[in-house]
């Protein structure tokens, strides 16, 4: 009986797959283009550092981000396991994911100028429920992709979509340098924000648009405290995912950095806002060309060898960010970080699909996240407090160290998670 299910699941699958992955890649795409005119990377940054000079406070913009997107993962998961279907969660979470952007600028605009400490604030407060329901969304939204794209195809699936969503985001990217440039301060930083929170609705929409087959096998509800047992009997009998979420924690300082290269390249250069803009095209535009590259050289052999070229990357552009002295230089350190972030991106959201069966996914995915999660934030916090004592390139020297750590991690330790575990929709197949 159960096997009719499972066949009849997967050909659910196969009949809307065409379908489903073309409106996920259009969600995906247009909240990378969102993104791309409040990029964390450069915009935000910019904008935060028109107030203070704190490198520290600069640092929280990242420490946010992480603890609210990875913290919450883990409890988030053990409440969607039990729904057959994920789309209407995500939809209900997804709104405190948009509406922030338009209370931001919305602040930016109305506040009065007289008194900034309260855009300041402002900011930080909805930047801090955006980043919180992204965390409490991200294993139900990433249990719906597994459910709707096979193995086979997931890395296609984010190339592609991340293709298409930073190639638009080059495009917005620059339209975002041109607004800084042009239009006065805060009226600049309103408008990109404004238009973030248009285009990460559209995203929304695309998500409604989603035909979600019911997987037939539903994890039953537990206690909190059995609930809690799981997770410690997962790390003690899957050995290799253990030894992965070590290495991703080691590797997550590399935040301890990047969150500030926009900053240093600003007080080194006194650069533009049109030069700002013309960083995060850059980033977009590696992210651009690589995402197909990562996707299908993860499909084919692996998204660990994805990975750690990913932190390669990371290493390189930290380590040259120390010796940075031209606008030139800052190119090459954001095209790296850009095929950097890209196959981040791609192997994270792959690999951690490929340790566990489909009724534990989200378990899987809230857990490596949740534990990454201290780690992201402190690197960050780390970094401002390190560059306001000892200076900036100084920070970008140990942080390539300390991944380079992470990096040895990750080879000499993680076996590739395919070798060892088959997807059931693979058996399916065979059965057949």
């Amino acid at each position: 009986m159960m096997e009719n299910q499972l066949a009849a699941f997967d050909a659910q699958v196969r009949q809307h797959l065409r379908w489903n992955f073309t409106v996920n890649a259009a969600d995906f795409a247009f909240y990378s283009f969102a993104m791309s005119f409040a990029s964390m990377l450069t915009i935000l940054p910019a904008f935060v550092s028109k107030f203070t000079s704190s490198n520290l406070i600069i640092g929280m913009i990242p420490a946010i981000n992480v603890l609210g997107w990875l913290l919450p993962q883990i409890l988030a998961a053990r409440y969607v396991e039990r729904f057959s279907r994920k789309k209407r969660f995500i939809l209900a979470v997804g709104i405190g994911e948009r509406l922030p952007w338009l209370f931001i600028a919305l602040a930016v605009f109305l506040l009065p100028d007289a008194q900034p400490v309260w855009k300041l604030v402002a900011f930080f407060i909805f930047y801090s429920v955006f980043c919180f329901s992204g965390g409490v969304n991200t294993p139900a939204w990433l249990d719906l992709i597994a459910k709707i794209i096979p193995e086979g195809k997931r890395g296609r699936f984010f190339g592609l979509s991340n293709f298409i969503g930073s190639g638009a985001g080059v495009g917005g990217a620059l339209a975002a340098g041109y607004l800084l440039e042009n239009m006065g301060f805060p009226v600049n930083f309103a408008v990109c924000f404004m238009l973030a929170f248009v285009f990460v609705t559209v995203s929304l929409g695309c998500i409604a648009l989603t035909k979600e087959p019911v997987y037939p096998i539903v994890k039953e509800p537990s206690t909190l405290r059995n609930y809690l047992g799981q997770l410690t009997a997962i790390t003690r009998n899957n050995r290799n995912y253990l030894l992965f979420l070590i290495a991703t924690g080691i590797t997550s300082f590399s935040g301890m950095a990047s969150g500030f290269f926009t900053v240093h390249a600003i007080n080194k250069l006194n650069l533009s806002g049109a030069e700002i803009g013309r960083f995060t095209a850059i980033s977009l535009f590696f992210q651009t060309v690589t995402n197909p590259l990562w996707g299908y050289w993860g499909d084919r052999h692996g998204h660990k060898r994805v990975m750690e070229a990913g932190t390669v990357g990371a290493i390189l552009s930290t380590f040259a960010a120390a010796f940075a002295s031209s606008a030139g230089h800052f190119y090459v350190i954001f095209g790296i970080t850009g095929a950097s972030l890209s196959a981040a991106m791609i192997s994270r959201l792959s690999i951690v699909l490929e340790f566990s069966e489909p009724e534990e996914r989200p378990t899987y995915i809230g857990l490596a996240n949740t534990i990454r999660a201290p780690f992201s934030a402190i690197a960050p916090i780390i970094g401002g407090i390190l560059g306001d004592r000892f200076q900036l390139p100084f920070v970008f020297l140990l942080t390539a160290v300390i991944v380079f750590i992470g990096l040895l991690a990750l080879l000499l330790g993680v076996k590739e998670p395919r070798a060892a575990h088959t997807q059931f929709g693979e058996v399916v197949s065979r059965r057949r």
